[in-house]
């Protein structure tokens, strides 16, 4: 690799684990928000998604598929927990945890593309966890709700609405 790329490489790799340090951080304050029997602290659901999906970026911008793969994966679920489509059940929040180790891993290889077995069981858990597919539309019309009101609901407020 030239000077310039071993510069960039560098780069990366300082961000991607900022990144994935601020993750980790958010989802210990969403565990311990649940634990504490509170409810999910939207805002650290927020940063999470946003780390996940600026990683999704620098990894495709890098050619790390691996971690491409993974962040893809993490943001659906991450943004399928924003709009209540799935519970931050401890299963969730295990394989969350588990994915951060998994990207500690891929960060620490001296080879980029090295095989990653962590990444596949983790892409093989979020297969099994992804929500069954759902008409929320459906829910919504068991209500009394002005139809003028729902035609202009984004899918990110329908949620929030039921």
């Amino acid at each position: 690799m030239t000077e310039g790329g071993d510069k960039a490489r560098a780069e990366f790799l300082s961000e991607a684990q900022e990144l994935v340090e601020n993750l980790s951080r958010n989802l210990l304050s969403l565990e311990q928000g649940r634990a504490g029997g509170g409810r999910v602290d939207p805002e650290h659901l927020n940063e999470a998604f946003r780390s996940v999906h600026t990683l999704k970026s620098l990894s495709g911008l890098f050619g790390d598929k691996h971690m491409s793969q993974l962040s893809h994966r993490l943001e659906d679920l991450l943004d399928d927990l924003r709009l209540g489509r799935q519970t931050l059940s401890d299963a969730v929040l295990d394989l969350l945890f588990t994915s951060v180790d998994v990207y500690w891993q891929i960060l620490t290889s001296n080879d980029p593309h090295q095989e990653h077995r962590g990444v596949q069981e983790i892409l093989d858990r979020l297969e099994k966890l992804a929500p069954a597919a759902t008409t929320e539309s459906g829910d919504l019309d068991s209500y009394e709700i002005d139809q003028g009101l729902l035609a202009v609901l984004t899918e990110y407020e329908e949620p929030v609405l039921l």
